[in-house]
């Protein structure tokens, strides 16, 4: 991952259906709320959604205040009249997916190297907000500047609020896959009944990051045991591999028979692979 700065935990953090809570058996759940709350030294403040409550104050743009409908991720899904994309601009709002923060995290551009390749944003988030013990630091809310890279696993895009004009990149960013290896290949034979194992190991031939988002998704097909997505455990960089492993079972019936997934990118858009949009196992059963 090439990301610069790390944020340990972030403002958006949104795991449940309630807006800005955690799961009521949470030991922390209590410093996670709309409302305000009052820190074991004293100090009095305001809950879950400081950062998008500071974006939308910035930018003066109209989006969703923070919760199930309002978070970054829920902001980028459904932009209105906003223009959205992958380069970025000063006075952009940043959306980003940290693995801790499910419904997003999001910050303003404040400057944008030469070559296009790293930004910095201004941000509000909770820093070092609690230990193991779930005791608030003294860094419990900020105001803080951090330099991203666009190829960060875990920035998803940028919105564009009016009066904000993107530049084209230096270099284009480029999510792609190729098929390196596969078991169970294009008309194998498998005993009817069988149990058996399809891989696919796939390089990431862009130039960008893929992270534990990304993953392949079912398409068609009777073959797997689970239709569930199939996520990363890791990170990948430009140029490494990764193997997905979907276990299958063969028909009763002799025949032919083909399944097909796709490779998702983190906001679950299909990645290219070696030119195709999926990828497949083709079994004859005997």
């Amino acid at each position: 991952m090439r990301k610069i700065a790390i944020m340990p935990i972030f403002c958006c953090l949104v795991v449940s259906s309630q807006p800005g809570s955690l799961p009521q058996n949470d030991p922390c759940a209590k410093y996670f709320t709309t409302g305000n709350v009052t820190l074991p030294n004293g100090q009095m403040v305001q809950g879950n959604g400081y950062c998008t409550n500071y974006v939308r104050e910035r930018t003066k743009v109209p989006l969703p205040a923070s919760g199930t409908s309002g978070g970054p991720l829920a902001w980028w899904n459904n932009p209105g009249t906003l223009k959205k994309g992958s380069v970025p601009a000063v006075g952009a709002i940043v959306i980003l997916r940290p693995a801790l923060a499910p419904s997003g995290h999001t910050g303003v551009i404040d400057s944008v190297a030469a070559d296009g390749q790293t930004f910095t944003m201004s941000e509000w988030n909770y820093g070092k907000m609690l230990d193991p013990k779930c005791e608030v630091t003294d860094k419990f809310h900020q105001l803080t500047t951090h330099t991203w890279s666009v190829r960060s696993s875990e920035l998803v895009g940028f919105i564009y609020p009016p009066g904000v004009v993107a530049l084209a990149p230096a270099s284009p960013i480029v999510v792609s896959a190729a098929l390196e290896r596969e078991t169970f290949g294009d008309g194998t034979i498998v005993a009817r009944g069988k149990l058996f194992t399809k891989e696919w190991t796939l390089r990431n031939t862009g130039s960008r990051d893929w992270s534990p988002g990304f993953g392949l998704r079912y398409l068609m097909g009777n073959l797997s045991l689970s239709h569930a997505k199939v996520l990363l455990s890791s990170p990948i960089p430009p140029g490494g591999t990764y193997t997905f492993k979907v276990a299958m079972r063969a028909p009763a019936t002799p025949g032919a028979y083909q399944e097909s997934w796709q490779l998702d990118s983190i906001d679950g858009s299909a990645i290219s692979v070696g030119g195709s949009s999926k990828i497949w196992v083709r079994i004859r059963v005997q």
